[in-house]
């Protein structure tokens, strides 16, 4: 699975991480209407140290694709 944001945005990047990873966290993927594009759900769904947890993770296990940009 890859997911970034618009080309050009100071500051973020397009990563790479396997569904399979994703979904051992106990979230759930569904594709949008856009090409090459999902969202991620249940990451909203924690709050404090349980979500800076998973966002460790997730970055842990995530390769860039596209490096950010300098803001």
């Amino acid at each position: 699975m890859t997911y970034g944001c618009p080309i050009g945005v100071p500051g973020w990047a397009v990563t790479r991480v396997t569904v399979g990873y994703v979904r051992s966290l106990g979230l759930r993927i569904e594709r949008d209407a856009l090409p090459h594009h999902v969202q991620v759900f249940g990451l909203a769904n924690l709050q404090g140290e349980a979500r800076r947890r998973m966002q460790r993770n997730l970055a842990l296990h995530s390769i860039y694709v596209v490096p950010p940009l300098a803001a």
